[in-house]
């Protein structure tokens, strides 16, 4: 028994956990914004305020404050942590992430008439848009602990609620990234723009984050012993002091 576990019982104590019941963070209205973040994001950032946490969020597609992650001009990465500091149990997050991509086809676009080419001919405007679509992770949300990441999960497109694994227990804040995973950005492809190129329109990537359910970390909470147990810790105690009496007796004698 440590120090202080012996102190608490010494002193009619013991130490129990309590649970918290579970919560939820509204991070599509927020109570208020505080003003400019200096951290904490990517981009220029605003700081909301909800239900006992603070967040950043885009300044340039500010839709009232809320979490909304914009790779063009806009916030590409935010946070969100307890105003007072306190750590949480992440249990679930509503979100929605999805991209602008297009692809251009996988061979060279043939014009029968080079004379006549043209960006908004049907047929180059359809070959700019007949590749595939990128399947890669795009949006990530991670969960940090002493300032080290200990938490990861990645995600293409979706919308809905994602459910935590117990790696996002015990987390100081979390974080949210999107890339555009270097596509070219075009109002539209020029005429030598290559083939299997992957391009976004105006924007390539956006996410909206609506809420996330968590537990607070309780701290054990320090609670009276029954009298039963207090008499069997004195017992506990008067006997653990006659032994090292009677220890002490013997090395005594031995020493004469």
């Amino acid at each position: 028994m440590n120090l202080i576990a012996s102190s608490l019982y010494a002193s009619g104590f013991c130490l129990l956990a309590i649970a918290a019941d579970a919560s939820t963070v509204s991070l599509s209205s927020p109570d208020s914004t505080l003003g400019y973040a200096t951290g904490r994001c990517s981009g220029d950032c605003l700081v909301s305020q909800s239900d006992g946490f603070n967040f950043t969020t885009s300044t340039a597609y500010n839709f009232n404050g809320r979490m909304y992650l914009h790779d063009d001009g806009g916030a590409s990465s935010t946070q969100l942590w307890r105003t007072d500091g306190s750590r949480i149990d992440a249990q679930s997050i509503t979100f929605s992430v999805g991209g602008n991509w297009f692809r251009t086809g996988p061979a060279p676009f043939v014009w029968p008439d080079p004379s006549q080419a043209d960006p908004f001919d049907p047929d180059f405007m359809d070959w700019s848009m007949s590749g595939t679509e990128p399947t890669d992770d795009y949006f990530w949300i991670s969960g940090y602990r002493g300032g080290q990441k200990v938490a990861k999960v990645a995600f293409s497109t979706f919308g809905g609620t994602y459910t935590f694994d117990d790696a996002f227990k015990n987390i100081e804040y979390l974080s949210f990234e999107l890339s555009n995973l270097g596509a070219e950005r075009y109002f539209f492809p020029n005429l030598d723009t290559p083939a299997n190129t992957l391009w976004c329109m105006d924007y390539c990537v956006s996410a909206l984050v609506d809420s996330m359910t968590y537990t607070l970390r309780m701290p054990p909470a320090p609670v009276p012993l029954p009298a039963s147990g207090m008499a069997l810790l004195a017992g506990l105690i008067g006997l653990g002091a006659l032994w090292r009496r009677q220890q002490a007796l013997v090395l005594r004698a031995g020493a004469k």
